[in-house]
């Protein structure tokens, strides 16, 4: 349906990033994450120890897109 470069798919905003994750894109995914992921960083050494956030990095992504499912768009 969505067929994008990674290039493409940057230009979206995360609403509708989200709408393709759950339809399985991964470049919209891989876009999401790289957005997302120097704050969510930043985050978490402020909050965790440098061995309990290098091993939280990853599961807070996964956790996130295995919620994907369940997201409503609302804050």
């Amino acid at each position: 349906m969505y067929a994008a470069s990674n290039s493409s798919y940057t230009q979206l905003s995360d609403e509708k990033l989200i709408t393709l994750i759950a339809m399985n894109h991964q470049q919209a995914y891989t876009v999401l994450v790289r957005r997302y992921e120097r704050l969510v960083q930043s985050v978490l050494s402020r909050c965790l120890s440098d061995q309990r956030r290098s091993r939280s990095d990853a599961g807070y992504f996964l956790r996130a897109f295995r919620a994907l499912p369940h997201f409503q768009g609302r804050e």
